[in-house]
């Protein structure tokens, strides 16, 4: 997983014994979790994660409600940036 939250990492103790929680993103995992925070960390990292993304498939995870007019990250914006380097959205899921 890459930029995980504080709040992850605590509750991560709750896991099932055959899950293994890492901290970078593995070309032999099961499947990764990139927490993106900001624009800008979404434009400067996602094609290390569409690289990673052809190998494993990869979760993207933002805080929700997020507001264009703030600078923060959408739902809209994630979609059409991933998309646009050709990642496939197929599901959506609210965590909280």
């Amino acid at each position: 997983m890459e930029n995980s939250s504080k709040v992850f990492e605590a509750e991560q103790a709750g896991f099932p014994a055959e899950i293994t929680v890492v901290f970078e993103m593995l070309e032999n995992a099961d499947t990764g979790l990139w927490f993106v925070h900001s624009p800008s960390q979404l434009q400067t990292e996602l094609k290390s994660i569409v690289k990673a993304a052809t190998k494993i498939p990869v979760w993207i995870a933002w805080l929700k409600d997020g507001s264009v007019k703030k600078g923060e990250l959408t739902q809209q914006i994630v979609r059409e940036e991933a998309m646009e380097l050709g990642l496939v959205d197929y599901k959506n899921m609210f965590c909280g």
